[in-house]
């Protein structure tokens, strides 16, 4: 994505502090990056989400910006079936920050998560 483009869809919210409780369906959980099986977590999950190939490893570690604290993954008892970054592009302002990569498995659909508020705490 070039510097000049904004995301493909942008939503705004004035403060994080009155967000919906942070909950997920019995058997799932939220953790952040924690290392290589991670990384290859994140690709098999972008590649079922999207159908492109990409590499977490150039397309998320090698940035700047990187922070294993930012980037979040869904999991179904230990294995992750869902992802999303925290994003943060220095032009757009100290205080904006945006979901980037927010995807899942395709057995996942209808669970119940993928759409819900949990990703937006993993801005705060």
């Amino acid at each position: 994505m070039s510097d000049n483009k904004l995301p493909q869809l942008v939503m705004f919210l004035s403060t994080l502090e009155d967000l919906p409780p942070n909950s997920l369906p019995e058997g799932y959980s939220l953790r952040h990056y924690s290392g290589e099986e991670d990384a290859q977590a994140w690709n098999r999950i972008i590649w079922e989400a999207f159908q492109w190939q990409t590499d977490f490893s150039q397309a998320i570690k090698a940035e700047e910006v990187f922070r294993p604290e930012r980037v979040w993954f869904v999991c179904c008892g230990q294995e992750p079936v869902g992802t999303a970054t925290a994003w943060y592009r220095p032009q757009w302002g100290e205080t904006t920050g945006y979901l980037h990569m927010v995807g899942c498995c395709r057995s996942m659909p209808g669970k119940g998560w993928a759409c819900r508020p949990v990703w937006l705490h993993c801005i705060k």
